[in-house]
């Protein structure tokens, strides 16, 4: 039986402590969602973590996972994001030969470099104006292979270089310019200049989609590895035994990624321009050439961050 009343069990107000405890009394006077803050009422029901026993809504707790025998509750049951990754780490620890192996971060990063210095040493007319909006510009290309177009994206940020990059660096700051953001989660820190990190965002009508990647920081660029102070973010997907697929959510496939951050001006015009390449296959049921026309409306999200990073910068100076 679910553990609602009874005899009192202490709560866990963040996460699974461990693996072994018993199943936790419910929190029941929760009035909004653990993880979003969103009131509950009647168009967002509670639903009470089996792992935690916290409150969320439907969305922050749709993952389903089984739980420790202590728990004496049989099958897969619904936990919010923290227990469910805090369970497949535990089982991952405990049964490594029952999941995928760990990608090779080494093997990630040459793979990554190998795409993006092919591309970046390419004609730019090799490269489509798509879309010209606010100061950022959208080009597609053909990719070899693939039916879905390789993305470039060109922006120049009013905002000096160190300050586009703390901003950016934050995690928590991305829902700001990307509204469809639903997490976004590091799932194994390697350095301090490399992770593997899952992202899921929320598609209207469609299955969500996830992202399971490499990720490293580099100094300089692609072309210029010694330019003063510019930073190189490059990655690729990856499977990763902690991230297992999740039922309803479809995941993307990312061939390789790009994101340099170059300083232009001096003193007080300082500013950042940001290019970004991107190889994307969303997956699922949409044909290449939906996704390839939905393309341009991505500068859409490129302004927003330009327009965040500048009102951001104005408040903290304030």
């Amino acid at each position: 039986s679910l553990p609602r009343r009874g005899k009192k069990k202490p709560i866990n107000t963040t996460t699974m402590a461990d693996t072994t405890s018993e199943a936790p009394e419910w929190v029941m006077d929760s009035n909004a969602c653990a993880k979003c803050s969103k009131p509950f009422g009647l168009l967002r029901r509670v639903h009470h973590c089996r792992g935690c026993g916290r409150a969320f809504c439907d969305e922050d707790s749709s993952k389903r996972i089984e739980l420790p025998a202590t728990f004496k509750l049989a099958g897969k049951q619904r936990v919010c994001d923290d227990c469910y990754y805090t369970l497949v780490q535990a089982s991952v620890e405990s049964n490594p030969d029952q999941h995928p192996p760990r990608p090779d971060p080494a093997l990630c990063k040459e793979k990554t470099l190998d795409y993006v210095r092919a591309i970046v040493g390419d004609s730019d007319d090799k490269w489509s104006l798509r879309a010209d909006k606010k100061g950022v510009r959208i080009y597609t290309r053909l990719q070899s292979g693939s039916s879905v177009h390789t993305v470039r994206t060109v922006s120049l940020i009013p905002v000096p270089l160190e300050k586009v990059w703390t901003i950016y660096n934050d995690k928590a700051l991305w829902p700001n310019w990307q509204p469809d953001l639903r997490e976004c989660r590091t799932i194994e820190r390697i350095t301090e200049s490399e992770e593997f990190l899952r992202v899921e965002f929320n598609l209207p009508v469609l299955d969500n989609r996830d992202l399971v990647f490499y990720n490293a920081m580099l100094d300089g660029t692609i072309e210029d590895p010694a330019m003063p102070r510019a930073r190189t973010l490059i990655g690729c997907s990856v499977s990763h035994p902690l991230c297992p697929k999740v039922k309803g959510v479809v995941r993307a496939e990312m061939q390789y990624s790009m994101t340099t951050f170059e300083p232009v001006g001096s003193g007080a015009d300082e500013g950042t321009r940001i290019v970004t390449i991107l190889h994307i296959d969303v997956r699922g049921l949409i044909p290449p050439v939906i996704i390839n026309q939905a393309v341009a409306r991505g500068a859409d999200s490129v302004v927003a961050m330009s327009d965040f990073m500048k009102k951001h910068t104005q408040t903290v100076a304030v």
